[in-house]
Order: C-alpha cells, then structure tokens, then sequence
C-alpha cells in the first residue's frame, strides 16, 4: 500500500508554503499528518517484508510436504516388497524344514546341497531383519518430519493471520488518513493557497488519463472539490 496523492501533495505544503503565508495552526495539523502517514509508511513496509517472508515459507513448506509425500510413497512401496519378500522367504523355509535330509554314517556330503540351502535361507533371513530395522527407522523418521511440517504450518498460519490483520489494519488507517487529508482540504482552506490549488488540479487532471469511466468520474469529483475549496 502507498499514500495517496491527496496526501503526499498535502504533505508538500509543508516545504512549498513553510513560512508566513501559511497559518500556524495549519503547519501544526500537516505536522501531525506527516508524522502519521511517516508511521503508517514504516509498519507498511515492515508489513509487507513479512508478508513477502511468509510467501517464501508457504512454498517451503509446500515444497516439504511434496517431498515427504514421495518419501511416504517409496516407504509403503519398500516396506510392501519387504512383507512380499518375507512370504516367499516363509514358504521357501517351511518347504525346506519340510523334507529334513538324512545321510548315512561316514556320508554327509549327501546333505551338502541341502545344508546349502538351509545356510542361504538364514543369510536371507538375516537380511530381512537387517531391512526390518532400516524401514522401521525410515518409518520413524518420516512421522517425526511429518510432525515437524504440520507444527511448522500451524506456526505460519497463525503468523500469517496475525499479519494479514496487521495489513487489514493498516488500510484501514491508510483510509482514515486519506480521509483526513481530504477533511484538511476542504475544511481548513489549503485550497485557497493559489499553488496548491495548481497542484491538486494538476493531480486531478492526471486521474483522468487513467481513460477508465470511474477515473474520470474521480477526476470530475476531484476537480469539483478544488473548486469548491477554492470559492469557501
């Protein structure tokens, strides 16, 4: 947001007629506009900083969540093929506990392609153990993350709602500043100082160029107000 200028032009009077052609009373309210709209300038801007921050968190967070969605979608992929793996691993033991092999005395070799067999479903076991462990870490790291990003976005809702009613505000007080200028105008003769009276007709022929049918509407308000400042 940006003062209007109504205000800025009344701002100028300051410097423009400082000195005896310009009443004291005068001086004193465009004083203390100057020191509004000055405050109202600052928080405006701070405002806004934290507006445009809290549009690069949103993506952030946004971006987070995407990639956490691809996390959790892999997990439940691997942790699937592990359950997958750890069937066919179940069936293939409970086939080979099945049929124990026997061996004469003297004659183990006729076992070795059985015992083989046996020692390649531990060294499987024990690798699915091993891939248990890691997906349960995995697991609990993407829920710790998860809790991470949903404290974090519940934190920049709450930041962002506090600053969209500090922005709120602050038109507001923009509007009321705006009417107040407008008040000074009319009310307290500004008009009637031949160089201001320029100005603001020149402002007012500047709303016209806009070309819409409501800025040459304001335009035709405006000069109406100039004129009727001008002949109090």
């Amino acid at each position: 947001m940006k003062p209007t200028l109504i205000i800025i032009l009344l701002l100028s009077t300051r410097s423009l007629f400082g000195d005896q052609k310009t009443p004291p009373d005068l001086l004193a309210k465009l004083d203390q506009l100057n020191h509004e709209v000055v405050a109202l300038k600052t928080q405006q801007a701070t405002a806004a900083s934290e507006s445009a921050n809290l549009g690069k968190e949103e993506r952030q967070l946004l971006r987070t969540a995407d990639l956490l969605r691809d996390d959790f979608k892999r997990l439940g992929k691997d942790i699937q093929k592990d359950v997958d793996e750890s069937r066919d691993h179940a069936s293939q033991k409970a086939s080979h506990d099945a049929n124990q092999c026997t061996f004469p005395e003297g004659h183990p070799e006729n076992c070795a392609a059985y015992n083989a067999e046996a020692k390649r479903l531990d060294e499987w076991a024990r690798r699915l153990n091993e891939d248990k462990k890691l997906l349960k870490m995995r697991s609990s790291g993407l829920d710790e993350a998860r809790e991470n990003l949903n404290k974090g976005t519940l934190d920049w809702f709450a930041r962002k709602k506090s600053n969209n009613a500090t922005l709120n505000d602050l038109e507001a007080k923009e509007k009321a500043a705006v009417e107040k200028a407008k008040r000074m105008t009319m009310d307290d003769g500004f008009l009637r100082i031949p160089r201001l009276r320029r100005l603001m007709s020149e402002h007012c022929a500047n709303l016209s160029e806009v070309g819409t049918q409501a800025a040459l509407e304001m335009a035709s308000q405006c000069l109406q107000r100039v004129f009727d400042g001008a002949s109090h």
